[in-house]
Parts: structure tokens; C-alpha cells; sequence
């Protein structure tokens, strides 16, 4: 019966994390580049397995919502900062699986369930304390897809700033030979198709198209994104327009402080691992150590 619980448990986590972190087949993308060269904007549907899942599961955000009409309550209400954490937080991962809060809210709803249930039918396999094990699921249960969600948006974020130096590199190259802000974004998007930085880049590009003023497309586009080193660069670029000076050399500028910026990172990253590496060589290497130089006398003594 326990292998059977602990079988069906890794089953279900890793069923979840592939529907967070594997391709789903819901997200279908565009040609980068059309005939013209202009970048078309990202198609998403839902069609992927976990959206078909939960779609076809019942709602129990709806329901809360209905009966008790959080909806409509102000943004200073707990359970509308939670949506509006869980919308930032879907924002930043890319929206995976063309997932929404209420979506997130049953995953966490009937992960919590699954949790709760094979928790207690192993407390009473076992003959442990039912209501511990209850909590520990149910708390587990709850912030397990979060978890997952963060590691996700995390993982793009750093896609992301990996990118971006060689992207502005290619942007200021495009500028310098003419080009405006708008048709060097086209020009520079297809390098980085079937990316974070390209979808962000062609969304965008679109949004340009569409008569949002660079400003605003480029704070949506910061905000979108929530990484330090995109936000100095939208607000060196507006500061740019507003005073009328190149955006060339402010983009080099910004190019540059990125990779010095991604420099200091790496070597206190180098000097934080000595340190780090002082718990398994201490869990590990010690007792192996002492085992050898110690066990020749105490064998002898015995």
C-alpha cells in the first residue's frame, strides 16, 4: 500500500511539472518574419493538455467567485492581491501553458486534494497522527504549483538577461545605420526567435504597430518582464527621446554596465562557493577522512 502512494505521488508531481515546464502544445507561434520582414505577433490558443484538463474539470474559482462575489471586492482585499500576485507571477513565467489565475487557483485547489488524500490514507496505513500529516499536505498541496510557477518565471528571467547584452549589441548596430527604433526591433527579432527575448521583442513590435507610443510599449514591456537590467535600459532609452539626444550611444552604455554588471555577479558567485562548499565536504569528505586514520588504531586497540 506505501508503494503504491509514494508511486501515485511521484506520478502526479512530475505530471505537474511537466504541464509547467514542458512545451505545451497550446502555445503556437507565428512566422517571426514575414515576407515583408515585420514580426508577427504570437497566436496562443488552448488547446494544451493541462488547459484542457482544468477546463474540463470543475471550476471552483468560478464558484467562489459567484457565491461569494470576491470579484467585485477592492484591490486591497486579500483575495484580489493573491490574484494579482498569481497574474504577475504568470506574466513573468510567459503565461505557460496559456495558463490564468483562476486556472492556477484549481491546480493549487485539486493538488491539495490529491495531497490531502494520499497523505492521510498513508497516516492511517501507518497508524501516524492523521491531522499533522493533513496540514503538511494541504500546505504542500497549496504552494507546490506557486513553487512550480516561480521556478518557471525565474528560468525565463535568466533567459532572458543572457540574451539581452548581444540583443542591444545588434539594436545599436541597426540604429547606427539608420534605422528607427521600431524597424531595428524588426531587423533584430529574427535572431532570437523561439525565445523569451524574441517573443517579448515581437509583442513589443506589435503593440507599436498598433499605435502605442514607444514610451508605453516599452514600460509595458519592462513591467512584462521584471528584470533590473531591461528596466535601466527602458528608462535610459526614455530618458533618450525625452531630451532628443541618439539612442546609440546610451544603448552601448547600457551594453556595457550589463556586462560589468554580469562580471561582478560571476565573481561573487566564485567567491560565495569556498563557503558553500564547506557543508558536504564537512557531511562527506571528514567523516571519510577520519574513518581512514582513525580505523587502523581502533581496530588495533580492540
Amino acid at each position: 500500500m506505501e508503494i503504491l502512494i509514494y508511486l501515485f505521488t511521484g506520478i502526479s508531481v512530475g505530471a505537474l511539472v511537466f504541464a509547467l515546464f514542458g512545451k505545451g502544445d497550446g502555445k503556437k507561434k507565428a512566422t517571426s518574419q514575414s515576407k515583408e520582414g515585420e514580426v508577427e505577433a504570437n497566436i496562443t490558443d488552448a488547446d494544451s493538455t493541462l488547459k484542457k484538463t482544468l477546463t474540463k474539470a470543475p471550476s471552483i474559482a468560478n464558484m467562489v467567485n459567484n457565491q461569494l462575489g470576491l470579484n467585485k471586492m477592492g484591490d486591497k482585499h486579500p483575495y484580489k492581491k493573491f490574484r494579482n500576485f498569481m497574474d504577475k507571477m504568470l506574466m513573468r513565467a510567459g503565461y505557460p501553458n496559456n495558463l490564468n489565475s483562476d486556472d492556477l487557483i484549481n491546480a493549487c485547489f485539486y493538488c491539495c486534494l490529491l495531497f490531502v488524500f494520499l497523505a492521510v490514507s498513508y497516516a492511517s496505513s501507518v497508524k501516524a497522527n492523521v491531522l499533522l500529516y493533513l496540514y503538511v499536505s494541504f500546505i504542500a498541496g497549496l504552494l507546490l504549483p506557486l513553487l512550480l510557477l516561480n521556478i518557471a518565471a525565474t528560468k525565463r528571467q535568466t533567459a532572458i538577461k543572457k540574451e539581452l547584452p548581444y540583443m542591444i549589441d545588434l539594436l545599436t548596430l541597426c540604429i547606427e545605420a539608420g534605422m528607427d527604433f521600431t524597424t531595428a526591433m524588426i531587423r533584430v527579432s529574427p535572431v532570437f526567435v523561439n525565445t523569451p527575448l524574441g517573443d517579448e521583442i515581437g509583442l513589443l513590435v506589435t503593440e507599436l504597430k498598433l499605435g502605442k507610443t514607444r514610451v508605453e510599449g516599452l514600460h509595458d514591456l519592462s513591467h512584462r518582464v521584471g528584470i533590473m537590467e531591461l528596466s535601466l535600459i527602458v528608462n535610459a532609452i526614455v530618458q533618450a527621446d525625452k531630451l532628443g539626444t541618439s539612442l546609440a550611444p546610451t544603448l552601448r552604455i547600457q551594453a556595457e554596465d550589463i556586462r560589468k554588471h554580469r562580471s561582478l555577479m560571476a565573481e561573487e558567485m566564485a567567491m560565495k562557493a569556498p563557503v558553500k562548499m564547506l557543508v558536504p565536504i564537512i557531511i562527506f569528505i571528514f567523516p571519510t577522512t577520519f574513518i581512514v586514520l582513525f580505523a587502523p588504531m581502533v581496530l588495533k586497540l580492540i
